[in-house]
């Protein structure tokens, strides 16, 4: 063999690359409180502090049609994760106009909203540091219950 050596690395970097994909974990959210079929669901996945419910750096993101999924006030659906830390935020965009649309005064979202651990606003919106969980290698259930403010 010519180069052993870049043989052996790029082995090894194939087993990290298929031992990574392997240990993802199935994150199955069970979103409750959904009050109707109409709109949209948006599915954010955030893993640091710095970027909670901002578009920047956004881990995953699903768009769900709630009338596709939803069944008795609830809908489940599954997203795969490495370990680590994360935290989810979801928004029900009822209205269906791509948007969460919020009050004037003082600024609150007028759609039903949830995050993961079901993580509560304080003064403004949930805290990253309530919502976040963490991932290992088993699969895991998150039930998120939609509030309005």
């Amino acid at each position: 063999m010519k180069h052993p050596v870049r043989v052996k690395a790029a082995l090894a970097a194939c087993l990290l690359l298929v031992s990574q994909i392997t240990s993802a974990a199935t994150v199955t959210l069970v979103i409750n409180a959904l009050e109707s079929d109409q709109g949209n669901l948006y599915i954010t996945v955030y893993n640091n502090s710095q970027h909670w419910l901002s578009a920047d750096e956004v881990v995953a993101a699903q768009a769900l049609v709630v009338a596709d999924h939803r069944s008795n006030g609830m809908m489940t659906t599954t997203i795969e994760l490495a370990p680590g830390e994360y935290a989810i935020s979801v928004h029900h965009d009822s209205n269906g106009n791509g948007k969460m649309d919020t009050r004037r005064f003082p600024p609150i979202p007028k759609e039903p909203v949830g995050a993961s651990n079901n993580a509560r606003p304080g003064f403004g919106p949930p805290k990253y540091r309530d919502a976040k969980f963490t991932v290992g290698e088993e699969d895991l259930t998150m039930p998120i219950t939609l509030m309005r403010y």
